[in-house]
C-alpha cells in the first residue's frame, strides 16, 4: 500500500476553486431562469386553448393551412419568426409566453426603459403616419418594444418602419407589395397558378383594397 499523500492546497487556489463553483452555479442558475418553462408546441397548444380556437380557426389566424399547425402544434415543424410576430400581434400575447412558456421577466429599469421608447415609438408613429389609427399604431409599439431586433436601436426609423410592415404588411408600403403571379411560370400547372393569384389577390383586398391589387394585375 503507497503512502502516497496529495499535495495540500494553498489558500490561492481554495479561493480559485471557490469562485469557479459560483461561477458554475450562477450559470446553472440563469440557464433555468431564462430557459424555457416548455416547448414552443406545447405553448402554442396552451395558447390556442386559452383563447378558445379549435385547430382550424388557429391555422386561419396565423394564416398557415391546417396541416402546417397540426405540424406545429405537434412540435414537427418550426414555426418561423413571421407567424410568430403576427400571433403576437393578432392576440397581444408576449412573445416570451409563446417561446418560454412564461412572460418576461423585466427589471425596473428594463420597464422604465420600455415604456419611454413605446412613447418615442407612438409620436414617431404620428408625424410620420398620420392616418394610422390608435390601435394600429399600439399593436406597432408594443412590437418595437417586445421583439428582439438583434442588437439594432429599436427606436430606430428603420427598425419602426419594419415593425408597422410587421404588424400592417403593405397598408403603408404599397411601393413593397410583390408582384402577382404570373401565368406563362406556371406553364401546365394552371391550377396553382389560380390558387397563388386567389392569395395574392386576397392580401391585397386586406391590405390595399381589391381595386389597386387588379390594377397591377391587369397591369402584367
Amino acid at each position: 500500500m503507497t503512502n502516497y499523500k496529495f499535495r495540500a492546497r494553498s489558500k490561492d487556489e481554495l479561493l480559485r476553486q471557490e469562485a469557479e463553483e459560483d461561477r458554475d452555479r450562477a450559470r446553472e442558475e440563469a440557464v433555468r431562469r431564462n430557459g424555457p418553462d416548455s416547448a414552443v408546441h406545447e405553448n402554442l397548444r396552451n395558447l390556442r386553448l386559452r383563447l378558445k380556437l379549435n385547430k382550424q380557426e388557429m391555422a386561419e389566424l396565423m394564416e398557415v393551412t391546417p396541416r402546417t399547425y397540426y405540424g406545429y402544434e405537434r412540435g414537427q415543424r418550426t414555426i418561423s419568426s413571421d407567424v410568430l410576430v403576427r400571433l403576437a400581434v393578432l392576440t397581444g400575447v408576449d412573445m416570451n409566453e409563446i417561446l418560454l412558456g412564461r412572460p418576461a421577466r423585466a427589471r425596473p429599469e428594463t420597464i422604465e426603459s420600455a415604456i419611454s421608447d413605446f412613447c418615442t415609438v407612438l409620436r414617431f408613429l404620428d408625424a410620420e403616419y398620420p392616418d394610422m389609427d390608435m390601435n394600429t399604431r399600439t399593436k406597432v409599439a408594443r412590437l418595437v418594444v417586445t421583439y428582439d431586433w438583434d442588437g439594432a436601436l429599436r427606436i430606430h426609423p428603420q427598425v419602426i418602419r419594419d415593425a408597422v410592415k410587421m404588424v400592417t404588411r403593405y397598408r403603408f408600403h404599397p411601393e413593397d407589395l410583390p408582384a402577382p403571379p404570373f401565368w406563362e411560370d406556371y406553364g401546365e400547372d394552371q391550377d396553382q397558378y389560380e390558387r397563388d393569384m386567389a392569395t395574392w389577390q386576397r392580401m391585397v383586398d386586406e391590405d390595399l383594397g381589391g381595386a389597386q391589387g387588379r390594377d397591377a394585375a391587369g397591369a402584367d
